[in-house]
């Protein structure tokens, strides 16, 4: 499933790395006092897509922890008197 979206989710990382590279060069002093205001919104946004990058890397665990990279067993030790709900 991941596998599938592999290049796409390449190509996003790819873009926001560049996009945090062109902020990183901006001279905030030479911009128009307007688009200075307009900033926090982008290091916010730029902030959130690194915190999503780092889910992207993490990915693959999960796809693997929920089985969806292939057939999977979970092996579950309960204490006396645990009992599992009945959805499982």
């Amino acid at each position: 499933m991941l596998h599938q979206s592999q290049q796409l989710i390449e190509e996003v990382r790819d873009h926001v790395d560049r996009a945090q590279q062109l902020r990183a060069q901006l001279d905030v002093e030479a911009l128009p006092s307007p688009l200075r205001a307009k900033l926090a919104a982008i290091d916010r946004v730029l902030e959130q897509s690194a915190k999503l990058a780092t889910l992207l890397d993490e990915l693959p665990t999960f796809e693997q922890a929920l089985g969806l990279a292939g057939p999977i067993r979970y092996l579950f030790r309960l204490r006396r008197g645990v009992y599992l709900p009945r959805c499982i």
